[in-house]
């Protein structure tokens, strides 16, 4: 590793959602076509580089660098701020709340999941001042829960 030598990207934005045809050309992209053509509805990532080649420092401008899925009605989605007219102009439903991405045509969701602390103690107290602690116990071969519930705490 030559500590003279650095890579450091700069200003780095996403682009606007767009789709590359057969002969290469990209245009803009709306949702209904990305699941129309079981395609991806994503934006590229554009970025300004520094780096230094020998003793000169080189800027280069626009070089993407990657692509990312655009969530519906995000800040980045063609179809932000529309009016009714002109989503239903985009072939969309103005009922939809967005929310979700176009991957390969298919609409998916990100769902949160909550994956408990194993072999911690964990202490609540609900909404009445009753107080519960509760530790799940694992080991490789079994998983256990004890909890303990105290009524009427100072809490």
């Amino acid at each position: 590793m030559d500590p003279r030598w650095y890579l450091k990207y700069t200003d780095v934005t996403v682009g606007e959602p767009e789709i590359q045809d057969e002969a290469h050309q990209k245009t803009l992209a709306t949702p209904f076509e990305c699941r129309l053509r079981d395609c991806t509805y994503y934006a590229p990532i554009i970025v300004k580089i520094k780096f230094t080649r020998g003793h000169q420092i080189v800027n280069m401008g626009n070089v993407p660098i990657g692509r990312i899925p655009i969530m519906l009605r995000s800040c980045k989605c063609v179809l932000a701020g529309k009016s009714e007219e002109g989503l239903a102009a985009l072939k969309e439903c103005p009922f939809d709340p967005g929310g979700y991405f176009v991957v390969k045509g298919v609409e998916k969701v990100v769902l949160m999941q909550e994956q408990l602390s194993k072999n911690r103690v964990i202490i609540e107290v609900d909404s009445k001042g009753n107080v519960a602690a509760a530790i799940t116990s694992s080991t490789h071969e079994r998983k256990s829960r004890c909890s303990i519930f105290v009524k009427g705490a100072l809490f």
